[in-house]
């Protein structure tokens, strides 16, 4: 097994341009550690219905926000 890039509760920033949230920031919630997992992170803060799934190479790590 590979070692994740991300970690449960880590702060992320949606880095895809396609994505409808691009640029927008969430927190890993959840990991697929199954070797076929496509896309194996959950992350939630981005839609308020559902949480949403995300492949690696579509995140990277960004800072906290601050607490308004």
């Amino acid at each position: 097994m590979t070692a994740m890039k991300f970690r449960l509760g880590d702060t992320v920033r949606v880095i895809d341009r396609a994505d409808y949230h691009f640029d927008q920031v969430g927190r890993v919630t959840s990991i697929d550690k199954s070797p076929t997992a496509m896309m194996p992170f959950r992350i939630t803060g981005l839609n308020p219905i559902s949480p949403l799934w995300y492949a690696p190479d579509e995140l990277i790590l960004a800072d906290k926000e601050p607490h308004a």
